[in-house]
């Protein structure tokens, strides 16, 4: 089981990451929806516009990264990894 610190830890960078697309793209676009899979419970945000979707794993309370787009990374967008599964 992993420790609260390392949950606080993802948690701050899931706000700066939230930070870093509302400063280099937009985020009101975002559109956020949950689903349950195999026994885990999923919180999904995705961001359109920054090409990205970051999503929680509410099973074990860690989050992860999906989907990066071609377009971004085609204008070397140099968005943060660190932190992220």
């Amino acid at each position: 089981m992993r420790q609260p610190d390392h949950i606080d830890h993802q948690h701050h960078f899931i706000d700066y990451l939230i930070r870093y697309y509302e400063d280099h793209f937009r985020i009101d676009d975002a559109i956020g929806w949950s689903y349950d899979r195999e026994g885990h419970s999923f919180y999904v945000v995705n961001f359109p516009t920054a090409g990205v979707m970051l999503v929680s794993d509410q099973t074990l309370r860690e989050w992860h990264r999906r989907g990066f787009s071609d377009t971004d990374l085609a204008r070397g967008a140099d968005v943060p990894r660190h932190g992220l599964r």
